[in-house]
C-alpha cells in the first residue's frame, strides 16, 4: 500500500511538474527591476504611503497585461551631494520619482540623468514642485515665476518622463519651464489608500466618539510660510486646541504623529496645553477645564500609513499640519482642515479642484480652498482654525463634503490607472532600445544626429520657448556652412553638433556684457 501511495503521489507530482513548465514555456514571465527614488526609509507616513501606493498601481496595472508582467520596485534615497553614492543603473530596467515635491530636488539629479543616458523609462509618480520660496496661490494667480535658468535644467530632467504631477500649481510652473513635457496632473498617490475600518481599541478609548484627529509638526526652511519668531504658530496652535477642548464637548481630541520629529514637537505642545487646562481649572473653581483635559489623549508613537487611515476613518474630522495627513484624511473620506506650511499643502487643495478637463476650477466645484489655511495667516489669528472647522462640523456641509471626497477619489484613481497602465504598456515596447550608456552625474548629453536636408540643426540642448522669445539673438545653426552666427558678435563661441555659433551677446543696462555668464551657463549643459 505504501509503495503504491509513493507511486501515485509520485504521478501527482510529475504530471503537476510538467504542466508547470508547460506554462513557463508557452507564456514566459516577464520581470522588470525598477529603482524607486523617495524620502524613504524615515519612518515618515506620508512618504511611505506613497510608495505603498505607487508599487501596488505598477503591480497591478503590469500583471493585467498579457502576458503579464512582474514589477519589483527597489527604493533608494539618494545622498546629498548625489554624487557621494554610486548607483549602477543598468541594473534595473526603469525607475520611479516618487510622490513629495521632488520634481526638481537636485539630489535626485544623479540618478534621473543616468537613467535618461541609458534610455530607461522614468515614471513620475505624482510629484510636486518646491519653489524654494514663499509662494502662495495668489502670485501663481497673477504672474509668472521669476526667470531662472537653473529651474529650467531641473524641470527638463523629467520632461520625456510618462506619468503625472501632484497638482495645478506644479503643473502651471512644469508647462512654464518645460513646455513640451508628457506630463499630466494625476493627484497625489496617498488618496489612493484603502480604507481600513477596523478602530484602534488598543490606542483610542471606547468613550471617544466622533473625535477630532489632530496634528502638527515642525518645519524650518526658506519655503516654509511661518517663521514661528517667539513660538507664534506653537502658541496660536495650543489656544486652538484649550479652547477646542472646551468649546467642543461632544468631540474628543486624539493628537497623532506622522514622522519621529512631529511626535517630539507634538508631545512638548500636550504638556504645555494640559498644564494651561490645570491652571484654568485651579483659576475658576470649576469642572469645565479638567474634563476638557481628560477629552484629550495624545498617541505617544509614530504612526503608520494604515494606522494613519484607521485613526482617520473612525474620526469626524481631522486637523491636519502635515500634507499627507490631508491627502490621507481625503482618502478615507473624512473632512478635513489642512494647515499649509509649504507651498505643496496649495498644490494639494487645488489638485481637488481639479475637474475631468485637468484644469484649475474656479466654479466652486470640489474641496473648498478656504478649508486649506497658510500657516503664517495662523500665527496671527488662531481663530481661522474654528471658522473652518465649523463650516466641516455644520451638518448641511459635512454630508456634501464627504461625498465630494469620495467622489475625487474615484476620479484619481481613475487617473492613477491610466497613468500606469500607460507606463506598463510603454515597458514592453520598448525592449529593442540602443545599449545602456555608461552612468554620469552630469547633464544628459543629447544623442548626435546628422543634418539632413536642409531643415537648420538644433541646439545640443534644447532651449524653451520662452528663452527664444526673451533671448532672440540666439539663432539656429546653419548646419551646411558651419558660420559662426551671427558673426558680429565678439563674444565667446558655443561649440554645436554643427559647427560653432556664438553665444548672444547681451548687455546688462550698459553695464556689463552677460555673454560670457550665458555662455558658462549653456556650456555646463552641453
Amino acid at each position: 500500500m505504501l509503495l503504491l501511495l509513493l507511486l501515485f503521489c509520485s504521478t501527482i507530482q510529475s504530471h503537476a511538474s510538467s504542466n508547470d513548465m508547460s506554462v513557463f514555456e508557452s507564456s514566459p514571465v516577464i520581470y522588470k527591476r525598477g529603482l524607486y527614488l523617495g524620502w524613504v526609509g524615515k519612518y515618515n507616513a506620508g512618504d511611505d504611503v506613497v510608495l505603498h501606493e505607487i508599487q501596488q498601481k505598477l503591480v497591478i496595472a503590469a500583471a493585467s497585461l498579457d502576458p503579464p508582467i512582474s514589477i519589483s520596485l527597489y527604493p533608494f534615497l539618494p545622498s546629498f551631494p548625489c554624487e557621494q553614492v554610486a548607483v549602477d543603473i543598468t541594473y534595473y530596467d526603469f525607475l520611479v520619482l516618487g510622490g513629495g515635491s521632488i520634481l526638481t530636488q537636485d539630489e535626485y539629479r544623479c540618478q534621473l540623468n543616468a537613467a535618461r543616458a541609458a534610455s530607461l523609462p522614468i515614471f513620475v509618480g505624482g510629484s510636486g514642485w518646491d519653489p524654494r520660496s514663499k509662494f502662495k496661490t495668489s502670485m501663481m494667480d497673477k504672474e509668472m515665476m521669476p526667470l531662472d535658468y537653473a529651474w529650467f535644467v531641473r524641470f527638463q530632467r523629467t520632461e520625456s518622463s510618462l506619468g503625472g504631477v501632484r497638482g495645478p500649481l506644479t503643473m502651471r510652473a512644469l508647462k512654464q519651464y518645460a513646455p513640451d513635457t508628457k506630463l499630466k496632473i494625476i493627484g497625489d498617490a496617498g488618496l489612493l489608500l484603502s480604507s481600513d475600518t477596523t478602530r484602534l481599541e488598543e490606542m483610542i478609548p471606547a468613550s471617544f466618539v466622533d473625535y477630532l484627529a489632530i496634528g502638527y509638526g515642525d518645519n524650518e526652511g526658506a519655503s516654509i510660510y511661518h517663521t514661528n519668531n517667539n513660538h507664534a504658530l506653537d502658541s496660536a496652535f495650543a489656544s486652538f486646541i484649550c479652547t477646542a477642548a472646551l468649546d467642543y464637548p461632544l468631540h474628543p481630541i486624539v493628537l497623532y504623529s506622522m514622522d519621529g520629529k512631529s511626535l517630539s514637537t507634538l508631545h512638548k505642545l500636550y504638556l504645555f496645553v494640559i498644564e494651561t487646562l490645570k491652571k484654568e481649572d485651579q483659576r475658576t473653581d470649576d469642572d469645565a477645564a479638567a474634563a476638557a483635559a481628560n477629552r484629550i489623549i495624545f498617541v505617544p508613537r509614530v504612526l503608520d500609513p494604515n494606522t494613519c487611515t484607521r485613526l482617520f476613518a473612525h474620526a469626524k474630522a481631522t486637523i491636519n499640519y502635515k500634507l499627507h495627513g490631508s491627502v490621507m484624511s481625503a482618502g478615507v473620506g473624512t473632512p478635513f482642515v489642512a494647515l499649509a506650511y509649504h507651498f505643496k499643502s496649495l498644490d494639494f487643495a487645488a489638485s481637488l479642484l481639479t475637474v475631468e478637463n485637468g484644469g484649475l476650477s474656479r466654479n466652486g466645484k470640489g474641496y473648498p480652498l478656504n478649508l486649506t489655511i497658510a500657516t503664517d495667516d495662523l500665527e496671527s489669528d488662531y481663530t481661522l482654525l474654528f471658522t473652518a472647522l465649523d463650516y466641516v462640523l455644520d451638518p448641511q456641509n459635512y454630508n456634501v463634503l464627504k461625498e465630494t471626497l469620495k467622489h475625487l477619489r474615484g476620479v484619481v484613481s481613475e487617473k492613477w490607472e491610466i497613468a500606469t497602465r500607460e507606463f506598463v504598456q510603454h515597458l514592453t515596447c520598448c525592449q529593442e532600445e540602443e545599449p545602456a550608456k555608461e552612468e554620469t552625474t552630469d547633464e544628459v548629453p543629447v544623442k548626435k544626429a546628422p543634418c539632413e536636408g536642409k531643415k537648420p540643426c538644433q541646439e545640443q540642448f534644447q532651449k524653451p520657448k520662452m528663452v527664444q522669445k526673451l533671448l532672440p539673438e540666439i539663432k539656429e545653426c546653419d548646419c551646411k556652412s558651419n558660420k559662426i552666427v551671427p558673426a558680429k558678435c565678439g563674444c565667446e563661441k558655443l561649440k554645436t553638433k554643427c559647427g560653432c555659433q556664438t553665444c548672444p551677446c547681451l548687455k546688462a543696462e550698459g553695464k556689463r556684457n552677460l555673454s560670457l555668464h550665458l555662455f558658462l551657463l549653456f556650456d555646463s549643459v552641453v
